[in-house]
């Protein structure tokens, strides 16, 4: 994409959004990379005793290395921000300034604006039934939003459910069953927390009945079916324990909790305005439907937002059968004017934005992942020396690998997750339909007297009678997650008084058309003067 500058116009601007997010991203590459560091050289002393002595901090060294220089490399890409006057994205796919038609999306724009109301998908599904309930208001915000919100509110019923289950099969089972189911809890927590982020364009899954069966079922039947599939055999010292699978559940629904909140930080609070301005004239005009149009390209044109060109979704232009004495005809054309950015991020610091209500919950998650990150960066670091001494494997520190996998992951869970919300961008702009509707009859005047006048004028006239006119206008407010993302319309406001001016621009032009075919040049004034 080409980054468009205007050096006139500065409130298309943007300041970085992810200036708060490097912070966190830097510290955690630096954290990852020193480790890295630590583990490599370590590794190097080691290659005296050994190949398979220097392996493991070997692996493990380049591991974290590699992850950090990914982090600082994620991190120094979004050091600079640039947000183009061409972005974002239109609200459907747009015309060039030579097409003519509409693209599906333009249609429900239309609807959008005749129905004088905003469209929300119905939640479906019990779980979604009952977040909904505990906030309503939740349908009015984005897809995005409210399929993040869905997502997290079921992940979180699940680690509830599988916390309880682990407690009672922890509770009820023996030090060496409760080790092997240990494996089965640990792969579950993985498996949620690997989930990807919930697709912006499709519902989150609901879950099913079999899922909360087989989690109870697992609790109840597994220290009685563990020791019959296992033969009373001795867990492996070097598996994941209950207790260790406990605690990353406890940490998981933490995580999961602080994201179910920033999420609802940036839900929409209250029911929004959803009412578009229209008006209604009919008009009888004696020119070509297309002059109208021209007159509205020029007026749309003088109206450009900072000199830039409005989005077009829709641009049916009136044609005229030249062959038919009468016909009908229709056009219209549907805009929007350039989106202009809502600056909120402006003055925000690290400090101050703990104290932001949009960004507060936002800033915890990074924290959180954060400390996620430096306590993996431990376990592994204790994984990795200790696994090998030059003598024997010790397969008693796996378990620190495992556990500081799982915290590698919660880490990476809260950053990533929480990456789609800095991303949000607010923004303020119109949309304008024009809809012209009539029919016509084709006639010929002439002018002039038969017998006396040496100069005579003729003209075929178009004449339409009661045209039907009809403009809406309104303002809309819509955000997108990432700077090439669709938007999503949070509220719409009514422009009536815009709509009449524009009414009464139009209808004003169509009655000061002429019939008359008369010369505008002196020359050609000065000749007929002397032919009469």
């Amino acid at each position: 994409m080409a980054y468009e500058y205007n050096s006139q116009d500065k409130r298309f601007e943007f300041p970085n959004p992810y200036r708060i997010e490097n912070i966190f991203k830097v510290i955690g590459a630096i954290v990852f990379m020193l480790a890295g560091l630590s583990l490599i050289f370590s590794a190097k002393g080691l290659f005296s005793n050994g190949v398979f002595v220097a392996l493991p901090p070997l692996i493990v060294g380049l591991a974290m290395f590699s992850y950090g220089a990914l982090l600082l490399t994620t991190g120094l890409s979004n050091l600079k921000f640039y947000f183009g006057r061409d972005q974002p994205a239109g609200l459907a796919q747009e015309l060039s300034i030579q097409e003519t038609g509409a693209y599906p999306g333009a249609t429900d724009i239309k609807e959008i604006l005749r129905q004088s109301a905003l469209i929300y998908e119905e939640p479906k599904g019990s779980v979604n039934g009952i977040l909904y309930s505990l906030f309503p208001n939740l349908i009015f915000s984005p897809l995005f939003i409210r399929n993040a919100a869905e997502a997290q509110f079921q992940n979180a019923i699940v680690f509830l459910i599988t916390l309880v289950s682990a407690l009672i099969a922890y509770v009820g089972a023996s030090p060496n069953t409760g080790a092997w189911l240990g494996i089965v809890y640990n792969a579950i927590i993985l498996i949620v927390l690997l989930r990807p982020m919930a697709n912006p364009n499709s519902g989150a899954q609901e879950i099913g009945l079999s899922k909360v069966i087989g989690l109870v079922l697992v609790a109840i039947l597994g220290p009685v079916l563990v020791p019959i599939l296992t033969q009373h055999a001795v867990a492996p010292i070097w598996l994941p324990s209950m207790d260790k699978a406990i605690f990353t559940l406890i940490a998981a629904l933490i995580a999961i909790a602080i994201f179910f909140l920033a999420v609802i930080a940036q839900m929409v609070k209250q029911p929004p305005q959803a009412s578009a301005g229209v008006v209604q004239d009919s008009l009888s005009m004696n020119c070509q439907p297309m002059q109208l149009f021209d007159e509205l390209e020029r007026h749309l044109q003088k109206n450009w937002e900072s000199a830039i060109p409005n989005r077009i979704y829709s641009r049916q232009l009136p044609v005229i059968n030249s062959r038919s004495k009468n016909g009908a005809f229709e056009g219209e054309i549907l805009e929007e004017t350039q989106p202009v950015p809502i600056n909120t991020l402006r003055d925000m610091t690290l400090s101050s934005c703990f104290k932001e209500e949009k960004y507060r919950w936002l800033a915890i998650l990074n924290s959180f992942g954060l400390l996620s990150f430096i306590a993996s960066v431990v376990l592994m670091t204790i994984f990795a020396k200790g696994l090998y001494n030059g003598s024997y494997l010790d397969f008693s520190v796996f378990t620190y690998g495992f556990f500081g996998v799982s915290m590698w992951i919660l880490g990476k869970f809260c950053f990533e997750h929480g990456n789609y919300l800095w991303s949000r961008f607010d923004f303020v702009s119109k949309l304008i339909w024009v809809e012209a509707k009539g029919s016509y009859q084709l006639s010929q005047i002439n002018f002039g007297r038969y017998l006396d006048d040496s100069v005579k004028s003729q003209k075929e006239v178009i004449n339409v009678e009661t045209m039907t006119l009809r403009v809406w206008y309104a303002e809309i407010s819509t955000t997108t997650f990432g700077k090439y993302q669709n938007r999503a319309i949070l509220s719409m406001t009514a422009c009536t008084d815009d709509a009449v001016v524009l009414k009464e621009h139009l209808a004003d032009f169509a009655k000061s058309q002429s019939i008359v075919v008369a010369p505008t040049s002196e020359a050609d004034i000065n000749r007929m003067s002397s032919m009469n």
